[in-house]
């Protein structure tokens, strides 16, 4: 066993993730009906969804900090005494700016390992002998689209400001209404996607 490499590690547990997905769109839903209908019994059954939205989405990422990972044929080593990555389970792997993510057969996990440049040079080096041809790791959105959509958000962020100044509520929500399209559309933009190699 050689070649420890420091990393920062995360882990995500694919099927509480889309669960999380799930529950979030179905608790956005009924608090939107929460507020078109004022019985309390939707209020109470909107925001346990979101709560339990909310923790199985925390719950889905495993932030595992620090760890040397180490390499014994084809095996990853996780920490010592950790989680184990066999060749065999990896699915397909990626490398992006700062990160590498692996995939597995199963599909119910992905790890992420972040680390600096020479850590991720013996990283990527090291998969590549074990696992083969790496995919690209790019974000969503390209720059130009990002950058177009980040200034409409501030530009929102502006407008509640005025609608505040002004004592406008419906100005103000408007502008929160929009400004929270805006992100998410940002986020979702900016999210980094697995691409073929080229």
């Amino acid at each position: 066993m050689v070649d420890r490499v420091p990393v920062k590690v995360r882990r995500l547990d694919v099927a509480r993730f889309r669960v999380f997905q799930v529950g979030a769109a179905a608790a956005s839903g009924l608090a939107v009906l929460a507020r078109r209908a004022p019985w309390v019994p939707v209020w109470i059954v909107a925001g346990a969804a979101m709560t339990i939205a909310i923790a199985l989405g925390l719950r889905s990422y495993r932030w595992l900090g620090r760890r040397d990972l180490s390499f014994d044929s084809d095996q990853i080593f996780v920490g010592e005494g950790g989680a184990v990555v066999r060749a065999r389970d990896v699915r397909l792997w990626a490398a992006g700016e700062g990160e590498v993510r692996v995939h597995t057969n199963t599909g119910d996990t992905v790890w992420r390992f972040l680390a600096e440049d020479t850590s991720l040079d013996i990283l990527r080096a090291k998969l590549a002998r074990m696992c083969g041809r790496p995919r690209r790791l790019v974000p969503r959105g390209s720059p130009r689209a990002r950058a177009a959509v980040g200034g409409l958000a501030l530009a929102a962020g502006a407008l509640f400001a005025a609608g505040v100044g002004a004592s406008s509520p419906a100005l103000g929500f408007s502008a929160v209404a929009v400004l929270s399209v805006l992100l998410g559309a940002f986020f979702h933009l900016s999210r980094k996607v697995v691409r073929p190699a080229p």
